[in-house]
C-alpha cells in the first residue's frame, strides 16, 4: 500500500465518499493537498481510521496511509486512554503452541479467542493452534493514529511465526492476514510461509465435504472489518463460502465498498453516542434490506455489535458457527457468544464502546 503522491490528482473522491466526514470533492481534495504540503488539516482529527478512503480512491494513491502518517507526525489523533492501553498491551502475552494432529491445519489464533467455543466442531478437529501476543500482528496500532510501532515490530512477528517451522498458517484474525500479506510486502519483509485466510480454509473445507452441507436458506447482513480494506480479494472468497452454505448476503447500502466500521475505533475517538449512531444506521440498513441475521468475520466486530443486533431482531452469528450450522452441528452456545458472561470480556466491550 503506502501513499503514492504520483497517483494522487487531488480529485477529492476519497473524502467525498467517506461515511464519517462531510467533505465534497473540492474540499476533500484540498485537505489531501494540505497534507502533501506538510500542513495540518481537519481530516487528521475527524478520520476514524477505518481505511475506507484507500478503497474509494480508484487511482491507487492510498490516501489513508498519508492521513495516518500525518496523524502520527502531528500527534493530534485522540482516543480514550483505556482504548490506547488496550491496543498497547494486546501483544504482551507470550506465544504458545498447542500441537494437534500431523497433517492437520495450523491456525494462528493470536489473541482473538474472545468468543466461547470458537474452535470447536469437526472443522477444527485435530488442528494445531498458535496462541498469544507473540503471533499477533498489531495492525490495531492504526486505530490509535500510529503506524511506526507496527512497522517496527512486524519483522519480529514474522520471525516468531517462522520459528514454529510450519509451512502454511491459517490466520484467524483478519488484521493478521492483512499485516502478513499486504503490510509485509509494503515494508519489504519476506514471509517464509504460506499465509491463508480462515475464510479460504472454511470454503475449502466445506467444498471437500459438500455431501454434509445442508443449505441454510438464510438472508444475512455481513459486517466487514476495517482490515479487509487492505485485502479486498477476500470478499470474493466469502461470497463463494456463502454460496456453498446456501446463505443470501443481502445487497444493502453499507456493505462491500461502502461498508461501515463496527464502531470499535469510532466510539473511543468520537464518543459512545456517535459510535452508537453509526451502529444504528448499519443495523437498520440490514433490516431494511431483509436480513434476518448479522454475520461477523472478526471477533472484535462481534463483541462490538452483537448485543445491538440482537435487540434489533437480527440474530448475531459468527462466521465459523455459521459454517458449523451448515454442517448440521448443534452449537454449545449462542452463535456469536452473546451468552458469554466473563467479566474480562465485558470490560473490554465497555472500552471499545467508549464507555471506559
Amino acid at each position: 500500500m503506502a501513499f503514492n503522491l504520483a497517483k494522487c490528482d487531488y480529485c477529492g473522491d476519497c473524502l467525498d465518499l467517506c461515511k464519517y466526514t462531510d467533505y465534497d470533492q473540492k474540499s476533500g481534495g484540498e485537505q489531501i493537498r494540505r497534507l502533501t504540503q506538510g500542513e495540518t488539516a481537519e481530516i487528521l482529527t475527524e478520520c476514524v481510521t477505518c481505511a475506507g478512503c484507500n478503497v474509494y480512491c480508484d487511482k491507487g494513491a492510498n490516501p489513508f496511509d498519508l492521513i495516518l502518517q500525518c496523524q502520527e507526525r502531528t500527534g493530534v489523533y485522540e482516543t480514550t486512554p483505556t482504548y490506547y492501553q488496550l491496543v498497547e498491551t494486546i501483544d504482551q502475552s507470550p506465544g504458545e503452541i498447542a500441537h494437534g494432529e500431523a497433517g492437520k491445519p495450523v491456525i494462528n489464533a493470536c489473541v482473538v479467542e474472545v468468543i466461547p467455543h470458537l474452535f470447536e466442531g469437526e472443522i477444527f478437529e485435530g488442528c494445531t493452534y498458535l496462541r498469544g501476543g507473540a503471533y499477533e500482528s498489531m495492525l490495531a496500532w492504526i486505530h490509535v493514529g500510529k503506524e511506526a510501532p507496527l512497522k517496527k515490530t512486524l519483522q519480529t512477528k514474522v520471525d516468531a511465526l517462522a520459528e514454529t517451522g510450519f509451512d502454511e498458517i491459517v490466520m484467524f484474525h483478519d488484521d493478521c492476514y492483512a499485516a502478513y500479506t499486504t503490510k509485509a510486502l509494503e515494508y519489504g519483509i519476506h514471509v517464509p510461509f504460506k499465509v491463508i485466510h480462515y475464510i479460504e480454509y472454511l470454503r475449502d473445507y466445506l467444498k471437500a465435504n459438500a455431501d454434509k452441507v445442508r443449505p441454510l436458506g438464510l438472508k444475512v447482513a455481513y459486517q466487514q472489518p476495517c482490515s479487509n480494506r487492505y485485502t479486498p480479494w477476500i470478499d470474493q472468497h466469502l461470497d463463494e463460502l456463502f454460496q456453498i452454505m446456501g446463505v443470501d448476503r443481502v445487497d444493502r447500502a453499507y456493505d462491500r465498498k461502502n461498508a461501515l466500521c463496527c464502531s470499535s475505533p469510532v466510539s473511543p475517538h468520537l464518543g459512545n453516542e456517535t459510535g452508537e449512531a453509526y451502529k444504528t444506521k448499519n443495523i437498520q440498513d440490514a433490516l431494511d434490506h431483509g436480513a434476518k441475521a448479522m454475520v461477523f468475520m472478526c471477533p472484535f466486530c462481534a463483541l462490538q455489535m452483537r448485543e445491538e443486533a440482537d435487540r434489533a431482531g437480527l440474530e448475531p452469528i459468527f462466521l465459523t458457527n455459521l459454517a458449523r450450522m451448515a454442517l448440521g452441528e448443534k452449537l454449545p452456545g449462542q452463535a456469536a457468544g452473546l451468552d458469554d458472561d466473563r467479566e474480562q470480556i465485558a470490560g473490554a466491550v465497555q472500552i471499545v464502546k467508549g464507555l471506559l
